[in-house]
């Protein structure tokens, strides 16, 4: 299936319903997330899912997520949700998950976002967002459920995806995301810095 395929509503509902079971439980765990990537501008611009959008990104701190991650698992799990692939290595954490559909339609990502000292900001991979955004979170409803966002979520939009109000099909970071939040490689040498820092210092 194209990646990029405009999702059938049947699709569509069964990705409400397993959305609903992880915001329901990562609730009931105490676990903090707030929503990012397509879901979030999703949320924002359409009040509701970007329809060629292959998955729904939860973010996570990796601290709290570092220490729930098995219990989170297995949680998943008995809620008969199909674990894809996951990496439970400090500063790559992850889950991707399914249920209903084939993965290929309808992914849930949650990610684990780690603090760097060195950049002031969170960083996975290539991608960082500063500070600011996540500091003090507001809640925002979407699909009745009351979840948090980077606030306020049309600057941080900007921030990441520039013109966020105009629809862009396409699945190459390069050309969704701005400079300023992906740039290839610059991260990962900050990351390696902060961990020399906290290592001896």
């Amino acid at each position: 299936m194209n990646k990029l395929a405009i999702r059938t509503e049947k699709q569509l509902i069964n990705r409400k319903k397993n959305f609903q079971k992880i915001v329901d439980i990562l609730n009931d765990m105490k676990v903090s997330f707030f929503l990012e990537g397509g879901v979030l501008l999703g949320a924002i611009r359409d009040n509701n899912f970007i329809k060629w959008d292959w998955d729904v990104e939860i973010a996570l701190f990796s601290n709290d997520f570092n220490n729930k991650f098995n219990d989170i698992l297995k949680k998943l799990k008995s809620e008969g949700f199909e674990v894809l692939n996951y990496n439970n290595s400090f500063h790559h954490l992850k889950i991707n998950v399914f249920k209903y559909d084939d993965p290929k339609i309808s992914t849930f990502s949650l990610f684990g976002w780690t603090y760097n000292n060195f950049n002031k900001c969170y960083v996975r991979k290539d991608i960082k967002i500063p500070k600011k955004y996540l500091i003090d979170m507001k809640k925002i409803s979407f699909l009745d459920r009351n979840v948090l966002v980077p606030t306020p979520p049309e600057d941080y939009l900007e921030f990441k995806y520039g013109d966020w109000k105009k629809p862009l099909k396409s699945s190459d970071k390069v050309e969704y995301l701005t400079k300023k939040h992906y740039k290839r490689n610059s991260l990962n040498l900050a990351l390696n810095i902060d961990k020399l820092i906290k290592k001896f210092f």
